[in-house]
């Protein structure tokens, strides 16, 4: 590749803001996030559109609950950890999500999964960033993700990539390209 194409591709990558003035609002908290369809708890959220799909992406994610407010609230028994992330629809309310691919038990699964030879899945952690658009598709977007190694419960940061994520089927899919790293080069 040529390093015109590869500037040419990471600049696509920074998507530079044109502005000439910043302006920075504090804003009020505006409370819990909650599901509409689960009893889910989630952390570190962030949100993307590819298309006309805003998805909101999370790292860690609590499986929670009897069907109850509190049980979300100050996480009550059964709570079980997501190992790593999920992912769920935005709506019209900041503070209401839509969890889409629900397990067989009806709660949310993880967005971007492990390698089959990733197990136990407890040895890993997974954190993902928001969707950014593919320049000029209505359907695909990538993220970057963080992949944990912690077999002795101790974190270690074993690599980060690129996932590629597809709206065009029935819910949105994350597919990691590489276990480690990867470079994505996005063009015209």
């Amino acid at each position: 590749m040529s390093s015109t194409k590869f500037a040419k591709a990471i600049a696509t990558l920074a998507l530079p803001l044109a502005a000439s003035a910043v302006t920075i609002q504090s804003a009020e908290l505006l409370g819990n996030v909650t599901s509409s369809n689960t009893e889910n708890i989630r952390d570190l959220g962030f949100a993307g559109t590819i298309g006309k799909v805003t998805i909101n992406s999370y790292g860690d994610t609590l499986i929670c609950g009897d069907g109850s407010a509190e049980d979300r609230y100050y996480q009550t028994q059964p709570c079980n950890l997501l190992e790593a992330n999920s992912a769920a629809y935005a709506t019209d309310n900041p503070q209401i999500i839509t969890d889409f691919n629900l397990s067989a038990d009806g709660n949310a699964q993880m967005f971007c999964d492990y390698f089959s030879y990733e197990t136990p899945a407890s040895s890993y952690g997974m954190g993902i960033t928001n969707a950014i658009a593919q320049p000029g598709s209505d359907t695909q977007g990538v993220l970057y993700f963080l992949k944990n190694s912690r077999p002795t419960g101790t974190d270690n940061i074993v690599g980060a990539g690129v996932a590629v994520v597809d709206v065009s089927g029935d819910y949105p899919t994350c597919t990691r390209t590489s276990e480690y790293g990867s470079l994505v080069v996005m063009s015209d």
